[in-house]
């Protein structure tokens, strides 16, 4: 495939207009499904935090947050709009044994190109404490995309649970 895109260089360049497109989405329903399943006070990994909307959420509901970008400029706003620190790094640096009650990957492992997804998806499994939980969302569909310069990996449910199977 020729590579069309980079997604870290346009997170990095259109930060602000990203974040201030996608602060305010109200995400309440999902946000109380996810937390149901995680001990009040757990542990959750804002997996690609974007802006930190979802993560400060979880904190000001009293949840313990880390909070991880691979786009510089999303973590200095992120660490800004959240007040908590941000590390910088990308998917496949995730490197934990049972840390985690619960990780949130909203609209961020969608960007993980098709032939890598599923050595991220056992890093994230391998990182979560035994009964944690994983919340990933993506645009449905069976192919990769391209628009804005960023790659999308269109996924289903039956798709992800195969390959969370093997």
């Amino acid at each position: 495939m020729n590579k069309s895109y980079d997604n870290l260089n346009f997170y990095n360049q259109q930060a602000e207009l990203y974040c201030t497109k996608t602060i305010n989405c109200d995400l309440t329903d999902i946000y109380q499904d996810f937390l149901a399943k995680i001990p009040h006070g757990g542990l959750i990994l804002d997996f690609g935090c974007g802006s930190g909307r979802d993560a400060k959420k979880f904190h000001n509901l009293g949840y313990q947050v880390e909070l991880t970008d691979g786009s510089a400029a999303l973590c200095e706003y992120a660490r800004k709009y959240t007040n908590l620190p941000v590390k910088q790094m990308l998917f496949e640096e995730l490197d934990a044994d049972e840390k985690y009650d619960g990780i949130w990957a909203c609209c961020s492992v969608m960007h993980v190109e098709k032939e890598n997804f599923p050595k991220i998806l056992r890093k994230m499994s391998r990182a979560l404490k035994p009964g944690g939980v994983m919340y990933l969302s993506f645009k449905v569909g069976d192919e990769f995309i391209v628009r804005e310069g960023k790659y999308y990996n269109l996924m289903t449910k039956p798709a992800v649970l195969e390959i969370l199977q093997n």
